[in-house]
């Protein structure tokens, strides 16, 4: 089976998203991408996406007659319409890595527009492919009777990569500050303004906790404003400096306001990290310590620096989240969708 995956977001959790498909999957992998990351050597082959839009439709056609892929598998929004806008003969798998009308801070005059973009789109769709029960809901309403098949994120960090540099990362020494970690873009959809609301209530408070935002931004001006409000940013780090990040890290707080299903809960979730996580709707169904607000996020993260049986709680909720999200279950989803976009 030959696949053709297109993006135009190969970074951050998309990119680790796609390599851990190619990984787990077994078929003869390709990349149509743009992005801040370097491709895997997980690819048969690999090449990048034009800047125009007119121009990116033009290269995924041209790919499409070179590779002649069995399936293609479009990630993220734009890449559905340059895969979707046109009728094709081969097969197109969509996964929206949420979907951007889902966005609570859009105008809703906006998220109408997003929305029925879609729904024309997803007449050019074989299968909409979701990441939780929501998602797939949403996928459902663009359009009757249209296929939606759901899939489990796996975390990226294996049990190998933890032994390989666990090894040789220093124990910071017993004084350190209370470390809070958040892994993500800087940008709007992470929302990085209650991350930072939250720090700046618990030094109100007079606590001396470092927070730490693992991740970089398009706009350098992004950055510096998390850095004026006491944000530690470490920009974009290599697997082995993510683990090594979290390892140094007390807890994983996760202030994104809306998403598919995060790969960075996940990770920090293969750390034994207590994690805390927004109420967002990606969440239903799953055990996680949810909070609604900065206040109630810095009670808990109070609680998780006080209490042990607390943090061994939070651990709890984390080994059973791995233990659902598995690359077996994965594994099955993905036969049971490549399959099905072939019929």
């Amino acid at each position: 089976m030959r696949i053709l995956h297109v993006t135009e977001c190969y970074a951050g959790g998309v990119s680790r998203a796609i390599n851990s498909i190619a990984e787990n999957f077994d078929a003869d992998h390709h990349l149509l991408y743009s992005g801040d990351d370097a491709p895997s050597n997980l690819f048969s082959s690999t090449d990048t996406l034009p800047t125009s839009i007119v121009s990116r439709i033009i290269a995924f056609k041209r790919a499409v007659n070179l590779i002649r892929p069995d399936i293609v598998h479009a990630h993220s929004s734009w890449a559905g319409l340059y895969t979707r806008l046109l009728p094709a003969q081969t097969p197109v798998i969509y996964e929206p890595h949420c979907f951007v009308f889902d966005d609570p801070r859009r105008p809703r005059l906006l998220k109408s527009v997003y929305r029925g973009m879609e729904s024309l789109l997803s007449i050019n769709t074989k299968i909409t492919v979701a990441l939780t029960a929501h998602e797939a809901k949403l996928a459902k309403s663009l359009r009757p009777g249209q296929k939606v098949m759901q899939l489990s994120n796996v975390p990226t960090i294996s049990a190998s990569d933890l032994a390989a540099v666990l090894s040789s990362v220093e124990k910071p020494g017993s004084q350190k500050p209370f470390t809070i970690s958040m892994v993500g873009r800087v940008a709007p959809q992470k929302d990085p303004d209650f991350f930072a609301q939250v720090a700046e209530i618990a030094s109100a408070a007079g606590q001396d906790w470092n927070f730490k935002w693992i991740g970089g931004a398009d706009n350098a001006d992004d950055e510096n404003d998390l850095k004026h409000r006491g944000i530690n940013v470490t920009g974009w780090l290599d697997k082995a400096s993510l683990i090594s990040a979290l390892e140094t890290s007390d807890v994983y707080f996760h202030s994104a306001s809306y998403e598919g299903f995060p790969l960075s809960v996940l990770d920090a979730a293969a750390m034994d990290l207590p994690i805390i996580v927004r109420e967002l709707a990606c969440f239903e169904g799953f055990d996680l310590h949810k909070i609604g607000t900065p206040e109630a996020a810095y009670e808990s993260l109070k609680s998780v620096e006080q209490s042990a049986d607390f943090q061994a709680k939070l651990r709890n909720l984390a080994r059973n989240l791995t233990e659902e999200m598995s690359v077996k279950n994965q594994q099955r989803e993905l036969q049971s969708i490549y399959g099905e976009a072939l019929s």
